[in-house]
């Protein structure tokens, strides 16, 4: 059964960064867990994985389902909704989506990829589906 977790932003953007450089759910939860800041570390140099680290120690089970089954983010700014949508679907702004404000458009998503944005999605972003789907701040 799949359990939906809260995560911080920065986390997700974390787990995300090295997940997109290769590294399986898996691989990671385990470094993490073992506290292996220097494979972490080899793996990517732009976070300090630590904060990474004392999250999953604080909350072993929370982090658990997150890398494995999946999240919801507790707060998701307009740069963290683009760069969660660079990080882990690879979709850039102009080749993939439109930025008009604070609207992403035309975002064309597989639906496996609609169905993970709308769970990592925080509340205060919608997704709107017609031809294509975009993401509107919602109004809460």
């Amino acid at each position: 059964m799949f359990m939906t977790v809260a995560i911080s932003q920065w986390d997700a953007f974390m787990i995300e960064t090295l997940v997109s450089k290769g590294t399986s759910r898996e691989e990671l939860l385990e470094y993490v867990i073992k506290e292996d800041i220097n494979t972490l570390a080899n793996i990517d140099q732009s976070f300090d994985y630590n904060d990474l680290i004392q999250s999953v120690k604080k909350n072993e089970t929370v982090y658990k389902i997150a890398m494995l089954e999946g999240y919801t983010i507790k707060f998701l700014t307009k740069l963290g909704v683009k760069k969660i949508l660079s990080l882990k679907f690879n979709l850039e702004e102009g080749r993939d989506y439109q930025l008009a404000e604070n609207n992403f458009e035309s975002l064309i998503l597989t639906n496996k990829q609609l169905r993970q944005l709308r769970t990592l999605l925080s509340t205060n972003w919608t997704v709107i589906e017609n031809d294509k789907v975009s993401i509107v701040p919602s109004h809460l």
